[in-house]
């Protein structure tokens, strides 16, 4: 009597582990994204990629013809590593553009410190030039007394030299 009852709980319990492959092979399509998901045993799903040729209703018997798939066919577990290969490729290339990006702004910066440097120095020139033509161009009846041209030339040089020490400033 034990033995049968062993036997008995043995059965039930292999019936038990069989039902979810017999619910996975009769659970119904479902569709995501224009393909269709065909469910598999043990979690491996089948995926038709195209040509899903859609269930037909049998005939007043009640017969009816499973969904099949007469094209491309992939598990989903195929295409999740090709959807990862995908995507780190499209990662790659991304940032292989913000490589080139930062890149060009480096040197956009580069030659953007160039250029003001070139303008602060061809202005300050260009202001030394005034100074220099604004002193010398003083009436030579202003430079007849020998301290007030004294003090202008002393004037004229602590402003050229605030000038020399802008320059070494900005560069």
């Amino acid at each position: 009597m034990k033995t049968f009852i062993y036997m008995a709980v043995l059965g039930i319990i292999i019936m038990m582990l069989d039902q979810p492959s017999i619910n996975a092979q009769t659970a119904s399509e479902m569709e995501y994204d224009n393909k269709v998901i065909i469910p598999g045993d043990y979690g491996v799903d089948m995926i038709c990629l195209n040509n899903w040729v859609a269930p037909q209703i049998g005939n007043s018997i009640g017969n009816t013809v499973p969904g099949v798939c007469k094209g491309k066919e992939i598990s989903n577990l195929s295409l999740a590593a090709i959807s990862a290969k995908n995507s780190d490729d499209k990662l790659e290339q991304i940032r292989l553009l913000l490589e080139k990006i930062s890149s060009n702004l480096e040197m956009a910066v580069a030659e953007n410190k160039k250029s003001i440097a070139v303008q602060n120095r061809l202005a300050d020139d260009y202001l030394r030039e005034i100074i220099v033509d604004k002193f010398d161009g003083l009436p030579p009846e202003t430079l007849a007394n020998k301290q007030v041209k004294e003090a202008l030339n002393r004037l004229k040089q602590d402003i050229l030299e605030a000038f020399k020490k802008r320059g070494v400033a900005n560069q």
